[in-house]
C-alpha cells in the first residue's frame, strides 16, 4: 500500500512490522496468455498452433475422433450469451468438449449441460507435473461402459464443482444436490464413510442459516434424485440406488465403498 507517498508492504499480523519499500525492491510480471496456450497445445500432443476464437477462448485442437477442445481462460467468457455465439466456429455440442476455469459456478454451467456441451474443469485436466492435458480426461466414456477397474466403480468429482462423473457418464446434478453428493463423497475418499445428516443438511442449504432450517424431508428428496443420477449413469435398475448411497438411520448416509471407488480432482 501507498502511505504518505511511501510504498509500504504491510503485515497483516503486526502493524508494527511493515516494511518501506525502495524501486530496486519492486518487481512486476506478465503472463503471455497465447504463448501459454501454445505450450499447453503442444505439450498435449497437437501439431498445429492453437486457434484463437475470441479474448480468452481458444480451440486448442481435436482428439482422434474429431472431438473438438475448447480452452475457456477467462471466467467472464463463460456465460451463454458471451460464448455460444463464439462456439458457433467449432462442431456441434455433443463434438465439443468445454474446459472449464475455476469460479464458473454450477448455475452457469447449467445451460451448456443442458446443450449437450461435455464440460470439463480445467485444473481437473491438467497434468499433475507438465503443462500438457490428460487426454483421458478430455472425452465422456462411452455410455453403457462402466468406468470399472480393481477399485470398483469410478466416481470422480472435480472439488471445484466443476464436473461429477459416475462410470464414465457425466452426472447432471441439481447445484445443491451437486454440494450433497460433495459431502458424501469427500467423507468416502477421506476413509470416514459416513457423511453426518447435519454436514449434508447444511450442503443442501448453502452453508447459510436460515430462519426456517432445512427439513430431513428435503435431504431425503435430494439423496432420492442422487441415487436415481448414479443408477441411470451405470445403467442399474432405481431400485439399487440404496445400495450405492446407503442410509445409517439417524447419522446420516454413506456411499457403499466398495464398489464405488471416489476420486477427487
Amino acid at each position: 500500500m501507498e502511505i504518505d507517498g511511501r510504498l509500504v508492504a504491510d503485515c497483516p499480523d503486526d502493524a508494527n512490522a511493515g516494511t518501506v519499500l525502495d524501486a530496486a525492491d519492486l518487481r512486476s510480471f506478465a503472463i503471455a496468455v497465447d504463448r501459454l496456450v501454445a505450450m499447453l497445445a503442444a505439450g498435449t500432443g497437437w501439431l498445429d498452433p492453437p486457434e484463437r476464437l475470441a479474448a480468452g477462448v481458444w480451440r486448442l485442437g481435436d482428439l482422434a475422433e474429431g472431438r473438438a477442445v475448447v480452452l475457456v481462460v477467462d471466467p467472464l467468457a463463460f456465460q451463454p450469451s458471451v460464448l455460444l455465439p463464439i462456439l458457433r466456429a467449432v462442431p456441434a455440442p455433443p463434438s465439443t468438449t468445454l474446459l472449464v476455469p475455476s469460479g464458473v459456478d454450477a448455475d452457469t454451467r447449467r445451460p451448456f449441460l443442458d446443450m449437450r456441451y461435455h464440460l470439463v474443469g480445467l485444473l481437473y485436466a491438467l497434468h499433475p507435473t507438465d503443462l500438457s492435458l490428460q487426454r483421458d480426461r478430455l472425452a465422456p466414456s462411452a455410455t453403457g461402459a462402466p468406468a470399472t477397474d480393481a477399485g470398483g466403480m469410478l466416481l470422480a468429482i472435480n472439488v471445484l464443482g466443476v464436473t461429477a462423473s459416475f462410470v464414465g457418464a457425466q452426472l447432471r446434478l441439481r447445484p445443491r444436490d451437486f454440494d450433497v453428493l460433495s459431502v458424501l463423497a469427500r467423507e468416502a475418499a477421506d476413509g470416514q464413510a459416513l457423511a453426518r445428516q447435519d454436514d449434508l443438511l447444511r450442503a443442501l442449504s448453502g452453508g447459510e442459516d436460515r430462519a426456517e432450517p432445512i427439513a430431513v424431508e428435503q435431504l431425503e428428496k435430494s439423496i432420492s434424485r442422487i441415487r436415481e443420477a448414479l443408477c441411470s449413469a451405470a445403467e442399474l435398475r432405481r431400485q439399487q440406488g440404496r445400495d450405492l448411497i446407503v442410509n445409517v438411520t439417524r447419522r446420516g448416509y454413506r456411499l457403499a465403498s466398495p464398489p464405488i471407488r471416489v476420486v477427487l480432482a
